[in-house]
């Protein structure tokens, strides 16, 4: 009774931990991952920053995809250049404002 039991639960927890990473768009992951690699190495950051920045850009890419209309879409570049200039120093902002087609990519 006690095996059954352990594999009923055991399939619970399977079944609900592969349910829950099915909500995750692979075309924005992939997007988002690119971006976060992209600002990682051109600012030398850590892996936990990449994670970070990974989830800022999968968050900014599905905000885009349910924009209406252009007014929207520039609320959330500019909050996701607010949310990247208080994650970096202000060495990194100046190298990475610097760099004006980057800058664009990531906030756009």
């Amino acid at each position: 009774m006690k095996k059954i039991f352990a594999f009923v639960v055991l399939f619970f927890a399977f079944t609900m931990g592969s349910y829950a990473q099915e909500n995750v768009n692979e075309e924005i992951a992939v997007l988002a991952k690119k971006e976060a690699k992209d600002i990682k190495e051109y600012l030398q950051l850590g892996d936990k920053d990449e994670a970070d920045f990974y989830r800022l850009f999968y968050h900014k890419y599905e905000e885009l995809s349910k924009a209406t209309n252009e007014e929207r879409k520039a609320v959330v570049s500019n909050v996701i250049l607010k949310k990247i200039e208080a994650s970096i120093t202000p060495d990194q902002l100046k190298k990475l404002n610097s760099n004006k087609a980057l800058l664009e990519k990531l906030t756009h």
